[in-house]
């Protein structure tokens, strides 16, 4: 993706993975503006799909608000499952390149 803007955030804790999160990086150029109360990320560590609430913490999206979602803004809906998607392949080519070094170190 082109054009990316990443914004320092506090440092706050994925509820799933419990990793330090510290940025977030716009999927689109629309706005511009960092991440605020009710905005959505992903956890670029176990890719789950996350959502700011006050004070800059983090919770996991619900069943029922993902259910919201997807009816009321099909289309942010859509673009959350595509940035999911993209870290859970970035994670597992990240084991994969683990797994070829460990297996060469072992020859």
């Amino acid at each position: 993706m082109k054009d990316q803007t990443t914004f320092r955030c506090k440092s706050s804790q994925c509820p799933h993975c419990r990793k330090q999160l510290d940025a977030a990086t716009l999927v689109t150029s629309v706005g511009g503006k960092a991440p605020k109360t009710g905005d959505f990320t992903v956890c670029l560590y176990c890719a789950e799909v996350l959502r700011w609430r006050s004070g800059g913490h983090l919770t996991l999206l619900s069943e029922k608000e993902r259910a919201h979602v997807a009816a009321s803004d099909p289309l942010t809906f859509f673009l959350l499952l595509q940035v999911q998607n993209a870290a859970a392949m970035r994670i597992v080519r990240g084991r994969k390149k683990r797994v070829r070094e460990s297996k060469a170190e072992q020859c």
